[in-house]
């Protein structure tokens, strides 16, 4: 780890940008945000030590619902992390007060993380309401500048540390003058700003509703022929895993827009398959009156994609279950009275082949059961002769990726 030089005032006082970024809907009610930090200047690197910041939102956005906000677990990617913070929901002035810490002690020695020039995420911020965000308005996310009131919560501050662990310098501190460059948001930080308050990051803040789309899928070998639902293992295959409480949750896939022109991914979501086909994928807004194809993805099925562009809206419904032309070349197989996802691509090369097969009946051989595994093919908790049947007749039919 790159330390700072004690002897250098600048390098106690580095330039520094702060900003809110990745702004994005996961649901109605539920949004979350990156906050990112990098060095703008000379020294090109420094010891970050805590970040503790003020975040006003639009009260108008806020909606009449109860907040609740946290720290997406997992989400920084600060290398020293020893403390997460504080969150806490302030809703008499609509208002965010958070803190992260890397500057704890281990074994005497410090931990701090070095920032560069590339943008560094400190933390992703999760808001939960009771009732759905305004959507047709921004939340407006702003940190405050005003470091003289109280309490302590209405504060945003940046603190680093020199190689010496036990002198920490901050960008306020009483009777200290602050020798580097502060950027929040894209505005250079004053203690005399106008408003106490940073603007905007409007790249980072939607004013648009999600995007929400309701999707039909099934998995060929997951479908019980006696139910007609994907409930092998009893319930659903995640439930009975214990990962989900829900009985009718069975998998996740992933949901990919498409751009019908440039065949470029315009954004995707992995969501929970239910033991009915449904799923429910929340996009951004920006998508919305714009013409996609629609991919789909899961980890033992051959990837399937829309038969044609789809019209965009903001509540937008498909069904690849209700007919083999549902999909881009008819690349669908009946089972059980719907038209289902080809079951078999282990190992997701397109291709339902002789290599998949055999890393199938090898786990067969094996006799790995209960067990979240690629080769369990159809959802029993059990890789059986059945799984590897269902792989053997899809590579002797020639099955492969059919897409624009």
């Amino acid at each position: 780890m790159t330390c700072l030089n004690l002897g250098s005032l600048f390098a106690q006082d580095p330039g520094f940008s702060v900003s809110v970024g990745n702004a994005h809907y996961i649901a109605p009610n539920l949004f979350e945000f990156d906050i990112m930090i990098q060095s703008t200047g000379s020294p090109a690197t420094f010891n970050f030590r805590t970040f503790q910041g003020g975040l006003f939102i639009n009260p108008s956005w806020k909606g009449a619902g109860t907040i609740t906000a946290s720290y997406v677990s997992g989400s920084t990617q600060l290398s020293g992390l020893g403390y997460n913070g504080s969150i806490q929901w302030n809703p008499s002035d609509n208002f965010i007060n958070l803190s992260v810490n890397t500057g704890v002690r281990n074994g005497g020695s410090p931990q701090a993380t070095v920032i560069g020039t590339s943008p560094v995420r400190v933390m992703t911020m999760r808001l939960f309401s009771t009732a759905n965000f305004n959507c047709s308005t921004s939340p407006n996310l702003q940190f405050n500048y005003n470091q003289s009131v109280t309490p302590l919560r209405l504060r945003s501050a940046v603190s680093w540390r020199t190689a010496n662990p036990d002198v920490n310098y901050n960008l306020h501190y009483p009777g200290r003058t602050f020798g580097g460059t502060a950027v929040f948001n894209g505005e250079t930080w004053s203690l005399s700003d106008a408003d106490g308050r940073s603007p905007v990051n409007s790249a980072a803040n939607p004013s648009s509703c999600p995007l929400q789309m309701n999707l039909v899928t099934f998995i060929q070998a997951f479908v019980n022929p006696s139910t007609g639902l994907m409930d092998n293992s009893g319930s659903g295959l995640l439930n009975a895993l214990g990962e989900s409480p829900n009985s009718m949750d069975v998998d996740t896939i992933t949901v990919t827009l498409v751009n019908s022109s440039t065949l470029a991914d315009v954004e995707s979501q992995k969501v929970i398959l239910k033991s009915d086909g449904s799923s429910l994928t929340y996009f951004t807004g920006s998508a919305i009156g714009t013409s996609c194809y629609i991919r789909v993805n899961h980890r033992n099925s051959l990837e399937t994609w829309s038969a044609g562009p789809v019209n965009m809206a903001a509540n937008t419904t498909y069904n690849f279950s209700s007919n083999q032309n549902q999909a881009y070349g008819d690349n669908l197989v009946q089972v059980a009275g719907v038209w289902a996802m080809y079951s078999g691509d282990v190992n997701q090369d397109g291709f339902i082949g002789g290599d998949d097969v055999g890393a199938v009946d090898n786990d067969n051989l094996a006799g790995l059961f209960f067990t979240y595994t690629t080769s369990d093919i159809n959802g029993d908790l059990f890789v059986g002769g059945d799984d590897v049947g269902v792989v053997d007749n899809n590579n002797l039919a020639g099955v492969y990726l059919l897409r624009p």
